[in-house]
């Protein structure tokens, strides 16, 4: 259990992360991040006792990303928006986002997926370019990884962030 003293020492860091993590989102308050902060941190007190500050704020953030996903994301499913699924991600850069615009199958999955690979790492971009651009095949167990991780990557944008709140790009 956390003694109250160390509640009031991170109260202000665990309001300043759910501030950042929040966006202005207008699905879920800023005062719903900060619960899910708490709430996490009550249920896994272990590994945050005794920490050093920047590892309690590096967990807390964590912590306040997942449950802003997971709520943009169940706000997504009930309103019946469009998800994109990592087979969905693959499937449009081989089909969509390397081909001519008179070839063009789909340009709303183009834009979207060209948006969201401005987004990604150098070396993401750099192994989904030479795995669907190139078309080459990916020399090993950490480039295949890598690329795993990039279309997870991908997909979890259009279905968080870059779709569902256009004015904070």
């Amino acid at each position: 259990m956390m003694p109250n003293e160390q509640y009031l020492e991170l109260e202000p860091m665990v309001n300043a992360v759910a501030s950042q993590e929040w966006k202005r989102s207008p699905h879920f308050t800023i005062d719903d991040v900060a619960q899910s902060i708490w709430l996490h941190m009550m249920e896994n007190w272990k590994d945050y006792d005794g920490k050093d500050d920047g590892l309690i704020r590096h967990m807390a953030r964590r912590a306040a990303r997942r449950y802003c996903q997971k709520q943009r994301t169940e706000y997504m499913y009930a309103t019946g928006a469009f998800l994109y699924t990592p087979a969905m991600v693959r499937r449009y850069l081989e089909d969509v986002v390397w081909c001519g615009p008179e070839d063009c199958k789909d340009v709303e999955a183009r834009v979207d997926i060209s948006e969201a690979y401005k987004k990604l790492t150098a070396g993401q971009k750099k192994v989904i370019y030479k795995r669907y651009a190139m078309r080459e095949q990916l020399a090993n167990n950490a480039e295949e990884v890598a690329e795993s991780r990039a279309i997870g990557k991908i997909a979890d944008i259009l279905n968080t962030g870059l779709r569902l709140q256009p004015n904070e790009r």
